[in-house]
């Protein structure tokens, strides 16, 4: 990934992890939770996988239509093929708009 001109974040005010179920009632489907005061202020996000990692966007004044709504749990829910697990925040690529998970 290349993130060489967005702003990276203060690590004291920027930890935590993602963590990725299955969500039973629907196959095919992962419930995400992302345990970070990151999200705070944010209704929406965009999710894009990878073989190797997940990016989650920020969407502020424009909300796409494949945006999806956080729940007050932090959840959000949607069709990816992921693995299941709880992942460290990747620091180093991430920035205020968006957060970068490997998974390993």
């Amino acid at each position: 990934m290349n993130n060489e001109n967005k702003p990276k974040l203060h690590l004291e005010n920027f930890s935590g992890s993602i963590s990725i179920y299955d969500y039973k009632p629907r196959q095919g489907c992962k419930e995400i939770i992302i345990n970070s005061e990151w999200v705070n202020g944010v209704q929406y996000f965009i999710i894009s996988n990878d073989v190797d990692y997940l990016v989650v966007q920020k969407c502020y004044m424009e909300i796409p239509k494949n945006a999806l709504k956080i729940s007050k749990q932090n959840h959000l829910r949607i069709e990816i093929e992921a693995p299941n697990g709880t992942f460290e925040i990747c620091t180093e690529e991430s920035t205020e708009d968006e957060l970068v998970v490997y998974y390993r």
